[in-house]
């Protein structure tokens, strides 16, 4: 039996979740659900390091949205969310990247954003427009957010030196 289209989609986009947690606990953070972390948000804001993996949010259109991680803890001076997206062949995950963007600048709360985009089946120039805005700082003048764009490579290294 053959998967649908959303759902080989939704296993595709699994492929960058698969790769950060390990990362993310190789480096001593503990890697929880967000329904775990809510019964017990102040012994888990009182850890070193806790990854929350479908951390909500209110988006953009004021429906509830969720991101694939945001770190907190102890030893990091503040939350980083990080939000994914993995597209490996023709299909529709770019066309949010706009929205991911907005939803960013204006709706989460956290001050640093990190966007993790591989798979390489994205269209072309959508992955470069993410990183204009992100360079052009648009629409982020008042909100002063410190935006970034990595590959899964660009990820890891990321954990990796800034955490060890």
């Amino acid at each position: 039996m053959s998967d649908s289209q959303g759902a080989k989609a939704n296993k595709n986009g699994k492929i960058l979740e698969d790769s950060i947690t390990p990362a993310l606990e190789s480096r001593n953070f503990l890697v929880i659900e967000f329904k775990k972390y809510i019964k017990k948000e102040d012994y888990y804001n009182s850890l070193p390091r806790v990854a929350v993996k479908g951390f909500p949010f209110t988006t953009v259109y004021e429906t509830n949205g969720k991101t694939e991680y945001v770190l907190l803890g102890t030893d990091l001076k503040e939350r980083i969310r990080i939000e994914c997206k993995w597209q490996q062949a023709a299909g529709s995950v770019d066309e949010k990247f706009p929205y991911m963007y907005l939803n960013s600048v204006y709706k989460y709360p956290e001050k640093t954003v990190i966007f993790v985009i591989d798979g390489g089946g994205y269209k072309a120039g959508s992955r470069l427009w993410v990183g204009k805005q992100i360079q052009n700082n648009w629409l982020n003048e008042d909100h002063h957010k410190n935006l970034y764009l990595f590959t899964l490579a660009e990820m890891i290294a990321f954990i990796n030196k800034n955490f060890s």
